[in-house]
């Protein structure tokens, strides 16, 4: 079947003739008369009864141009909503998030997201589980970190900072923690993701320095994480948004502040460069419109 045909044959009924047909899609009558023929011997059947003069349509000519106009008809509406969908943010866009992340940030994000686009519906995992992008049908996968090598693509959206922290009854009892060495012999509690990785910083002379820590606990969610520091248990490598309120109420101390932490980056990974639909490049500009002032509100409303 080639739907040209289908366009051929509704062209001749609606021009009544071949050659008015062959000068609207700019072909030969010649070649316009062969595509019926062949249309006609594909379906056994005749569609036209010509004459020199005349063209019309058989009985079964008739209930085939029918089913033509709407097959074309569904076609330039499949065609006109794809054209609609590629120049305007709109339908449901899934999001895959890191926890924390999602429950710091994502709620107000995703909120002033869909005000501004109301034709956008979204859906957001917060399960904390590796995503598939195809596997699990996610559209924009928030990744915290360094990327593993794969065909997507990643466009960075920013920072977040971390610190080293303790909370003062820790140092109370092991006493001040200055040096890294110092951080090596302590009991650090740390993400199960990377509980074999250091701890990378830079001395205050600005060389970097690998702090290969060990402790008696590991988790895999960073709010247990700095809860259990400020519990007292240990040593965390901690986001700078999610201890301040805890700073601020002295139960956390920030230590080692002559080192510096490198941040963690932010990536927003998603399939494909080419064709990248509108409600992906749109969250993506509202993300990085809008990340500073949620991590600022963020900050204020952590307990």
């Amino acid at each position: 079947m080639d739907l040209n045909d289908f366009l051929i044959f509704t062209r001749v009924v609606d021009c009544g003739s071949l050659t008015a047909a062959g000068r609207e899609l700019n072909m030969p009558k010649s070649t316009i008369s062969r595509r019926i023929t062949q249309l006609e011997e594909r379906l056994a059947v005749r569609l036209l009864d010509r004459t020199t003069r005349h063209l019309k349509l058989t009985e079964i000519g008739e209930r085939y141009y029918g089913h033509c106009q709407r097959i074309l008809r569904e076609i330039e509406e499949a065609e006109a909503s794809l054209s609609d969908l590629q120049q305007k943010p709109q339908g449901r866009l899934n999001i895959s998030t890191p926890v924390e992340f999602g429950m710091y940030y994502m709620g107000g994000l995703v909120s002033s997201f869909m005000d501004k686009y109301p034709e956008i519906q979204c859906r957001v995992d917060l399960s904390g589980r590796a995503t598939d992008l195809l596997e699990d049908d996610i559209d924009i996968a928030l990744k915290i970190g360094d990327l593993p090598d794969s065909n997507f693509v990643a466009t960075r959206l920013g920072v977040l900072s971390r610190g080293i922290y303790v909370s003062p009854e820790y140092i109370e009892r092991n006493g001040p923690l200055d040096t890294h060495e110092q951080l090596i012999e302590s009991n650090c509690i740390v993400m199960q993701q990377s509980q074999h990785l250091p701890w990378n910083l830079l001395d205050p002379q600005g060389v970097p320095v690998q702090a290969r820590v060990k402790g008696s606990l590991v988790a895999n969610n960073i709010t247990f994480i700095r809860d259990a520091v400020i519990g007292g248990l240990g040593v965390g490598l901690l986001p700078v948004d999610i201890t301040a309120k805890a700073v601020q109420d002295g139960k956390l101390i920030s230590v080692l502040e002559e080192y510096t932490v490198p941040p963690s980056t932010l990536h927003a990974v998603y399939l494909s460069r080419r064709y990248v639909p509108p409600k992906i490049t749109a969250f993506i500009n509202h993300l990085k419109e809008n990340l500073a002032m949620a991590a600022f509100e963020a900050i204020e409303n952590i307990t």
